[in-house]
């Protein structure tokens, strides 16, 4: 679920800086209420913060070419 999100919100990258740790997470948190909504645990969106970091600056890395 990380990975597809993160996916997405990085094919519409800001490729002339570099992404933060603050701006993944910002973004990774933007999906806080989507989760809660169905009812995850807070284990289950702690680990969707961290697999989003993860494959959000995979992604940005690919599509910006860095």
């Amino acid at each position: 679920m990380a990975k597809e999100f993160a996916q997405k919100d990085a094919m519409k990258p800001y490729c002339s800086r570099y992404p933060t740790r603050e701006y993944s997470g910002w973004k990774a948190r933007k999906y806080t209420k989507l989760l809660q909504e169905q009812d995850r645990s807070a284990a289950f969106i702690r680990g969707f913060y961290f697999g989003y970091e993860e494959y959000y600056f995979k992604f940005h890395d690919l599509y910006c070419g860095l």
